[in-house]
């Protein structure tokens, strides 16, 4: 599995905590699903939303994570994980192709957005969603040592 906080999420994440322009953590963020990349690779960190492709149409749209969905980080294998509850996004009206990961962005719109994290799933699994399919992700955060 390959994650990453691209420069922009980083860059968040320090005004939050260093009293930047951000001085408070969000209260929502959005989770989305991507179909770029691969099942096993992630964007660059310098790289951002222009080069990752989202399911389009058929219903989809990102789903919501509210501030107190997350639990408390706690150790894994190789540093700190914290993971929020299931998040169920709305049933495909049709086929929104193969989804690699998921990614966590401040903004709810299907436009240009900074990507603040993006991952694969943990299996390494490509997940096919065709007509009718639903697809229920319990996003984690990963911080390794």
């Amino acid at each position: 599995m390959a994650e990453t906080f691209p420069q922009e999420g980083l860059d968040r994440l320090l005004q939050i905590n260093a009293g930047g322009s951000y001085t408070s953590a969000p209260t929502v963020l959005w989770l989305g699903l991507f179909v770029s990349q691969s099942a096993t690779t992630v964007i660059a960190p310098t790289a951002g939303m222009s080069i990752v492709t989202e399911p389009s149409g058929y219903a989809y749209v990102r789903a919501t994570i509210l501030a107190t969905f997350w639990g408390a980080a706690t150790f894994y294998a190789s540093g700190r994980i914290v993971t929020a509850s299931q998040i169920a996004f709305p049933t495909a009206g049709g086929v929104w192709g193969s989804v690699n990961g998921f990614f966590l962005t401040p903004t709810s719109g299907l436009a240009a957005a900074p990507i603040l994290y993006q991952a694969n799933f943990d299996d390494n699994s490509q997940l096919p969603i065709a007509t009718y399919d639903r697809v229920q992700v319990a996003p984690s955060i990963k911080f390794s040592y």
